[in-house]
């Protein structure tokens, strides 16, 4: 298990925001992206955007073709979900 230390701002980011930033690093549009890894623009738009989990099968596909372990985008996913839910029960 990865341990990530949580941010400033107190809460987990979703791992969109991750994904984003790795996609602008590499200069590659949504469109192209969402080809490399065989699902739908609007799909991984939903990702970038948080409205949509990633699950262990896509985590996998990011370690592909992002060269980062599954394991951390797991990780925050589940960082992520626990505020959510931490939130919800205040």
């Amino acid at each position: 298990m990865l341990i990530i230390p949580k941010p400033p701002s107190g809460r987990y980011n979703t791992p969109g925001e991750l994904l984003r930033e790795k996609l602008e690093e590499r200069n590659l549009t949504q469109a192209e992206f969402a080809k490399c890894l065989g699902i739908s623009q609007p799909n991984l738009n939903d990702i970038l955007k948080g409205r949509r989990r990633v699950s262990a099968a896509f985590a996998i596909k990011l370690e592909k073709e992002l060269d980062l372990a599954a394991e951390l985008w797991i990780e925050l996913q589940g960082l992520f979900d626990l505020d959510l839910e931490r939130e919800k029960m205040r």
